[in-house]
């Protein structure tokens, strides 16, 4: 459904309602490409505006929506390809289902919306772009979003929902390329996207740490390397399609032992478990000579990560001696991995 007036006619904000009410009776897609809704005001919590066609790639030339506000406004299935959102406002706004392909956002207000199996391919997020608060479930996110301001961690990790970015779900993925066949190239089937999904959204979070490691957002930064990382033993894993068994098990190590050189608290817990953990099986099976008792045996382990242990305490066999030099060997790793780690989070703070 096309409006009565010729393309490039200006639309006010009760042109646009009774258009897409007449559309929706209809059961019809509302197309505006073309037609200039710039600095209208389309927004309030009572305005839906559902199947309505901004911009669609490989069609005409777009709506005009620059300083256009759709504030508080549920939009579902709409199509802003190519669309120029300059000065636009899209606070606060429930947006699912949307094709942003190409859109280019600059001075755009877009802080506190919530966005759903959007599509934000190759779309141009330039200066000033206010993202504070934005959630973001399900999408195809661009490369480019150097110009956003007020972007955190958060906006890609709440809690009990789903993950930020479709790549992440393989039904979700499926149905999300399932739906914009049409637009992508035949030689990349659906099959080969899902084979590189995990390693796509891993590229996507690395981009994000770069980004925030620009800004001394470290914290941010932080999460999004170490959630890379976990996509990135997730694709290397028995049940991804790349089995890499070393590379895997590095991971698992390395998430294990420190969060990705993000968790303090891990390492200090292995230092304890390094120093403690052998006390008891020394005390068990009577392991060290001169001891009484589980005080004994937990202080003759502990010392072995220093250079004084008791000289009442002596190793009872050869077996124990082997075990000393490797508790104080990884005693000295774990150690100098905590310092590094605390290094980096004194300096980063």
């Amino acid at each position: 459904m096309r409006p009565d007036r010729e393309p490039g006619a200006k639309l006010g904000r009760d042109d646009v309602l009774r258009l897409v009410e007449l559309a929706e009776t209809a059961g019809e897609e509302l197309d505006l490409s073309g037609y200039d809704l710039s600095g209208e005001n389309l927004s309030g919590r009572e305005v839906r505006l559902s199947n309505v066609v901004f911009g669609r790639h490989n069609g005409p030339p777009p709506a005009i929506l620059v300083g256009t506000d759709f504030r508080y406004s549920t939009l579902e299935h709409c199509f802003f390809a190519h669309a120029d959102l300059t000065d636009a406002y899209l606070r606060c706004c429930q947006i699912s289902r949307c094709d942003f392909r190409y859109a280019r956002f600059c001075r755009t207000t877009i802080g506190d919306a919530t966005f759903l199996l959007c599509d934000f391919y190759r779309a141009s997020v330039q200066e000033n772009t206010v993202m504070r608060g934005t959630v973001f479930e399900l999408v195809s996110l661009t490369e480019s979003l150097d110009g956003a301001t007020g972007l955190h961690w958060s906006s890609f990790a709440g809690n009990a929902r789903r993950p930020a970015l479709v790549t992440e779900s393989e039904t979700d993925y499926r149905d999300f390329l399932e739906r914009t066949k049409v637009d992508r190239p035949v030689t990349y089937s659906v099959e080969q996207a899902l084979e590189d999904r995990l390693d796509d959204a891993a590229r996507t979070y690395r981009q994000l740490c770069g980004l925030w490691t620009s800004r001394a957002q470290f914290s941010d930064a932080g999460e999004a390397y170490a959630h890379s990382r976990r996509l990135e033993r997730q694709a290397a894993g028995p049940r991804g399609h790349k089995f890499r068994p070393f590379f895997w098990l590095w991971l698992w190590v390395a998430d294990a032992l420190c969060g990705f050189g993000e968790r303090l608290g891990r390492i200090a817990l292995w230092v304890v478990v390094v120093a403690l953990l052998p006390g008891v099986a020394y005390w068990l099976f009577g392991g060290v000579d001169g001891a009484h008792g589980i005080g004994d045996g937990l202080l003759f382990s502990a010392s072995q990560l220093t250079a004084s242990t008791p000289a009442r305490l002596t190793p009872a066999t050869q077996v124990v001696d082997w075990i000393r030099v490797l508790q104080t060997l990884a005693g000295i790793a774990l150690l100098g991995l905590f310092g590094f780690v605390l290094g980096n989070k004194i300096r980063n703070a």
